[in-house]
């Protein structure tokens, strides 16, 4: 893979946002798919919206500073989830994993993304290329058996292999892309202007869930940032919209002593009663410019809201005590923990200190640096569209980018969603055919 080089523009982006519009919208008229853009203004600098598609139930939504960046961002989640095979909330349940014995072969042929370069159907130990196996994918899970581990190499899930890039060891390597999609699910997923864009939004979308699982789950105190020392013009009026709206913003230094370009906003909505799910809300953010990840986080906690005078009806419970939360996978989804998470408001206060990035190759580079730190890979799938034609990655980070530290640790042995268990189509199919038992020869 040839990794090209681009500096971002004033937009922290490596193209307009008009220009990422346009380029998206031109991609699906080419496949005759009508897009629906509705916007939301909730101030100055803050902008949300909800984009889809309504012929394949693909619903999406976006953030921005200004309208335009809103649009922008939202066109790309557009485009991110349809390039991946995302393409409704229940995708990955109701179908990919569990009738595909009932499609026809052109369908098998997409769930098993044979689409990809390099696809190969076999069983791990078969392949002679160089590959990136379960074991490196699970290596850390150490509760499951290696009877565990040979089952999941065993299952129809971990058969389909596509090409993948090592950054760090320059070479292609076969990637397990169904059982991938399995455990990381959006996770290190993203569009961008250029491939390079694309494969750093993903792996700092990774870093986002992977600061905020490794400083929650064991409630970990960091430093707390002092707003007085951000500078940024353009932060002072999200702050100050927060202030207007009785919501309180504390800024947290979540870098984990400097290895990662992270941050988080603890969000304490006073307008709510103590106690319940969305009186604290946790969003990290991370980017190679950290004024633009704190801007993310500003704008991210308004995505898909309303009102903050009430709270979401169906988030509106009660936080549990910490012995009774084996599973965050709330907080995986949309930064909801359903703990009580009040040991963020502790730590020593620190100045804001900025981070700017010369250029894209610079931020790879980087990303490499952090992977070594963590003794990982950092693998690229491309996933761009051959008609859409905008560029789309996914990005694994062995035993990183996975949801597995959010969820039971029993998920991939329970007879419910183990990945054996998982292609339960073939039951159905032999139901059907049995109605034609007349057909077949004596």
């Amino acid at each position: 893979m040839n990794l090209k080089n681009h500096v971002r523009n004033e937009f922290g982006k490596t193209d307009t946002p008009e220009n990422t519009v346009r380029n998206i919208t031109a991609g699906f008229d080419r496949l005759s798919y009508n897009i629906r853009y509705m916007p939301f203004t909730v101030s100055d600098r803050i902008h949300w919206s909800q984009i889809g598609i309504d012929a394949i139930d693909l619903q999406c939504q976006g953030k921005g500073l200004t309208p335009a960046l809103c649009q922008a961002s939202a066109h790309a989640e557009l485009a991110e989830r349809f390039s991946g095979g995302l393409f409704f909330q229940a995708f990955e349940e109701k179908v990919r994993f569990n009738m595909p014995a009932l499609y026809s072969r052109q369908v098998n042929r997409f769930l098993n993304f044979e689409w990809l370069d390099g696809y190969v159907n076999s069983y791990q130990d078969d392949l002679k290329e160089d590959c990136l196996t379960i074991e490196t994918l699970l290596r850390h899970q150490p509760h499951l058996s290696s009877v565990d581990i040979d089952r999941i190499k065993d299952s129809r899930m971990a058969r389909h292999w596509v090409d993948g890039y090592s950054v760090v060891r320059d070479k292609t390597v076969k990637v397990p892309v169904n059982f991938v999609t399995y455990i990381n699910a959006s996770n290190g997923m993203a569009a961008g202007n250029t491939l390079e864009e694309a494969i750093v939004q993903a792996t700092c979308e990774v870093f986002e869930r992977h600061t905020q699982i490794q400083i929650i789950k064991p409630e970990q105190r960091v430093p707390t940032i002092d707003k007085v020392t951000l500078n940024n013009g353009r932060l002072a009026p999200m702050l100050a919209f927060y202030e207007s709206q009785n919501v309180e913003v504390i800024v947290k230094d979540f870098s984990m002593d400097g290895r990662f370009p992270s941050i988080g906003v603890l969000f304490i909505n006073h307008n709510l009663p103590p106690g319940r799910l969305e009186h604290k809300i946790l969003v990290p953010g991370v980017a190679f410019n950290m004024e633009e990840a704190l801007s993310r986080c500003l704008t991210e906690y308004m995505q898909g809201r309303g009102t903050l005078s009430v709270p979401r009806p169906d988030l509106d419970r009660p936080v549990v005590h910490r012995s009774r939360v084996s599973n965050l996978y709330l907080l995986f989804k949309c930064c909801i923990s359903q703990k009580d998470i009040s040991f963020l408001e502790e730590g020593e206060t620190v100045a804001f200190r900025d981070r700017q990035s010369e250029d894209i190759l610079s931020e790879i580079e980087a990303i490499k640096k952090i992977c070594k730190s963590l003794e990982t890979d950092f693998i690229v799938v491309d996933l761009t569209h051959p008609v859409l034609q905008f560029p789309v990655a996914r990005v694994v980070l062995p035993g990183i980018s996975d949801f597995l530290p959010f969820v039971h640790g029993d998920i991939l042995t329970s007879v419910d969603t183990r990945p054996d268990s998982t292609w339960r189509g073939e039951s159905f199919k032999q139901v059907m055919e049995s109605f034609f038992i007349s057909d077949c020869p004596e």
